[in-house]
């Protein structure tokens, strides 16, 4: 480089759970809800209506970290990256157990496969931060997220809630 070019800048990647041992990102269900190539007719744009298998080893593995996070009182939360790639595919709620978790002051859900989260989340009295970000079939969030008095931060992506500026489907039917 001459001295007129500029030092490339390097970035450090902010979420690196998402990143398999072999450098590739990790493997999850497509959600085909809210395509970000053309309008969804309103029929077409639903909530997910998949049922967590209670007995699928990633449902049994995630059931043990919320147990021993709750028993050691961590204050951040990371399950995803402690399951293999099947076992997090397996996983499309979290327990109602996460209310539990009165320590957690963060959560991170990055690139998960989950659909919703329980109602049960309000219960996390110390969560300041919340990032599900890139967990394209998580859709909504319930209400009771509010009761989160101390939550400050979120990283969501709001076009994999909402759309984008071209393709803003309607809201689900219910």
């Amino acid at each position: 480089m001459d001295a007129t070019t500029p030092e490339p800048r390097s970035f450090a990647n902010r979420w690196p759970e998402g990143i398999g041992p072999d450098g590739q990102p990790l493997a999850r269900e497509h959600c085909t809800c809210l395509s970000q190539h053309k309008a969804q007719p309103r029929a077409r744009v639903g909530f997910h209506g998949e049922r967590q298998d209670t007995s699928s080893a990633g449902w049994r593995r995630l059931l043990a970290l919320v147990d021993e996070a709750a028993a050691d009182g961590r204050e951040e939360f990371n399950p995803l990256v402690e399951l293999s790639p099947q076992e997090r595919r397996d996983v499309i709620t979290l327990p109602a157990s996460i209310a539990r978790l009165t320590e957690v002051r963060h959560l991170r859900l990055y690139g998960s496969n989950l659909v919703r989260i329980p109602p049960e989340i309000g219960a996390m009295t110390s969560l300041e931060e919340f990032s599900p970000y890139t967990s394209y079939r998580l859709h909504w969030f319930p209400y009771e997220i509010t009761r989160c008095s101390k939550l400050v931060r979120s990283t969501v992506s709001t076009r994999a809630l909402f759309g984008n500026v071209k393709y803003r489907p309607p809201f689900p039917r219910l």
